[in-house]
């Protein structure tokens, strides 16, 4: 994968529960001048180093170095995640006759990085089609992008869905308090609502905002927000933070640009770890939120970032907070991975 191994939770997951059950795992990811030091997992880890941090050279470069590892692995399956190591494990797989599988965390063409660059665009949607014509087998996070995938390239994707190993941490209140705490998790970049919270929390002071995590747009919306007292920043936090931080807020925001047809078919990591702390969640009214809401009524959904959609979200929240928490909890015991790894192991076996 192109992402730094310390911050994707999903992998670790996937790849301890390989571990555990008589896999010998290797994970590869890149080494960013933010780096943090790893923590010790029970597979193998690699980071590779690129001279570009970001943008299409980066991954061109990237997927240089990946394809030279790969010819020298004694691996018998390639596992490429998203479409950003595809053309590499591609490649890597044809000169190796070893078997390949991919991983497809979101619907990559669609990213809002892509907007507004039909070059760039155009050839990720080739590297796509390249890297699926064959014997591939895939997975993906939510039955939605399964069904979207499947029909799109004529080949059998199975959902494996983003949750986290369930907890039995109880939060020690149902009850709000003032100031009303507010907590975003995850990347901080283009289209994550962040900005939109951010002046929110500005014109209601009953609201703080506590960001967790770092990205593309943090030093910029840091300093714009640096004279705001109720936003907190609390910069990268790894998996086992954020469990341990998430009880001492109230409301989870999920929030997203419904421009942006990747984050409409998204299930976000942080809706799931929000869920699992028995936080509510203000979310979007996109097809995964909108299924899991009717399955447990989580949180409220909103339809655009308007300020006025997010006032009446929150409000809805606070006025029905203790049986959003209830319906967490009861949540939290079907969304978690201790019953999602079953399927992952079935595919795995095969």
């Amino acid at each position: 994968m192109t992402n730094d191994i310390s911050h994707d939770a999903r992998m670790h997951r996937i790849c301890g529960t390989l571990a555990e059950n008589g896999f010998q795992v290797s994970l590869v990811g890149r080494l960013k001048s933010s780096s943090v030091r790893l923590s010790q997992y029970n597979f193998d880890t690699e980071r590779l180093v690129v001279a570009k941090e970001k943008g299409f050279f980066f991954y061109m470069s990237f997927n240089v170095k990946l394809f030279r590892y790969l010819l020298k692995s004694d691996a018998e399956v390639i596992c490429s995640v998203d479409a950003d190591t595809l053309l590499a494990g591609r490649l890597a797989s044809w000169l190796t006759k070893k078997e390949l599988v991919y991983d497809a965390h979101e619907l990559f063409t669609e990213l809002p990085e892509l907007s507004g660059k039909p070059i760039r665009k155009l050839i990720w949607k080739l590297i796509n089609r390249i890297g699926l014509w064959g014997n591939v087998r895939c997975y993906t996070v939510n039955q939605e992008l399964a069904t979207l995938f499947s029909n799109k390239y004529n080949k059998p994707f199975i959902s494996i869905q983003n949750v986290p190993h369930i907890t039995s941490d109880k939060r020690s209140s149902q009850t709000l308090d003032k100031p009303i705490k507010l907590v975003y998790v995850g990347m901080i970049n283009k289209g994550r609502g962040i900005e939109e919270a951010i002046d929110f929390v500005t014109r209601h002071d009953k609201y703080e905002l506590h960001i967790l995590g770092n990205g593309d747009l943090y030093d910029k919306l840091m300093n714009i927000s640096s004279k705001q007292s109720r936003v907190i920043w609390h910069g990268f936090q790894t998996h086992e933070n954020i469990k341990r931080l998430l009880p001492n807020f109230h409301i989870g925001l999920n929030l997203l640009s419904a421009d942006s047809k990747n984050y409409y078919y998204s299930s976000a990591n942080k809706f799931f770890d929000y869920v699992n702390a028995c936080l509510p969640v203000l979310s979007m009214n996109f097809p995964v939120y909108r299924r899991l809401c009717l399955e447990f009524k989580v949180g409220e959904l909103i339809d655009n970032l308007t300020e006025i959609n997010i006032k009446y979200g929150l409000q809805n929240i606070e006025s029905n907070y203790a049986a959003f928490s209830v319906q967490c909890e009861k949540a939290k015991k079907i969304w978690n991975w201790q019953n999602e790894e079953e399927k992952l192991l079935s595919f795995y076996m095969k």
